[in-house]
C-alpha cells in the first residue's frame, strides 16, 4: 500500500501560516542565539591568537624551526576549537528553535477551531480517487472534527469518510487511511519541516563563518 508524506510545499500552507509563522520566530531567536555564540567564540578566539603571537616572537628567539612547530599546532587546535564552538552553539540553537515552534503551533491549534480541517483538507487531496477514506486522529480532536464532517464530506463528494479516535496520533494532526493508500499528516512531519529549514540556515551560517574565519 502506498503511503504518502507531504512534501515540504504541501506541509507549509496546512495551517494557515502557522508553520510559516513558526519558522519566521525560531529562525529569528535562532539568529539571536548564533550572534551570541559567535561573539563568545570570537572572543575565545581572540584570546588564543594572542597566545599564538606571543609563541611566534618567542619561537624567533629560541629557535625558528621549534618555534614554528609549536606555532603551526596552537593555530590548529584555535581552528578546531573555534569548530567545535560553532557547532556545539547550532546544536543547542535547534533544540531551542524546535521547542519554540512546538509552542507557536500547539498554541495556534488550540486558538483556532479550523486549523485540523485545514490539515485534514490538505492530505486529503493525496487521495483524489479512495472511495472511503479513514480519518485518524487524536481522541482529543474527535469533538472537534465531528463538528466540520459536513464540510469534510462536502470537500469529497461521493467518498465516505469515518473519523476513528487513535491514540498512536499527535494531537493536532491526522493519518488519513483508504484503499489507495495513506497520508500521514502529523505535526511531527510538519516540524521536520522546520528542523530542515533551520538546519538549511545553519549549513549557510556556517559557511559564512568559515569565510571570515582569521588566516
Amino acid at each position: 500500500m502506498l503511503v504518502v508524506k507531504p512534501s515540504v510545499t504541501d506541509l507549509l500552507p496546512l495551517t494557515g501560516g502557522i508553520v510559516k509563522r513558526a519558522v519566521v520566530e525560531a529562525r529569528a531567536e535562532a539568529r539571536r542565539l548564533v550572534r551570541e555564540a559567535q561573539a563568545e567564540a570570537n572572543r575565545r578566539i581572540a584570546e588564543a591568537q594572542a597566545e599564538v603571537e606571543r609563541i611566534r616572537t618567542e619561537a624567533w628567539k629560541a629557535g625558528y624551526e621549534a618555534g614554528l612547530a609549536e606555532f603551526t599546532t596552537r593555530l590548529l587546535d584555535l581552528q578546531r576549537r573555534r569548530e567545535a564552538l560553532l557547532n556545539d552553539a547550532e546544536q543547542e540553537v535547534l533544540r531551542l528553535a524546535l521547542r519554540i515552534a512546538e509552542k507557536i503551533i500547539g498554541r495556534e491549534l488550540e486558538v483556532q477551531e479550523t486549523t485540523l480541517l485545514d490539515i485534514v483538507r490538505t492530505a486529503m487531496r493525496n487521495l483524489r480517487q479512495a472511495s472511503t477514506v479513514t480519518i485518524c486522529v487524536n481522541p482529543a480532536d474527535v469533538p472537534r472534527l465531528e463538528r466540520h464532517r459536513e464540510a469534510i464530506e462536502t470537500l469529497r463528494r461521493g467518498q465516505f469518510v469515518n473519523i476513528v479516535p487513535d491514540t498512536r496520533v499527535s494531537v493536532g494532526g491526522c493519518i488519513l487511511e483508504s484503499e489507495s493508500g495513506i497520508v500521514d499528516a502529523q505535526l511531527d512531519t510538519q516540524l521536520r519541516v522546520i528542523e530542515q529549514a533551520l538546519l538549511e540556515m545553519h549549513a549557510t551560517q556556517r559557511r559564512e563563518a568559515r569565510q571570515s574565519s582569521p588566516e
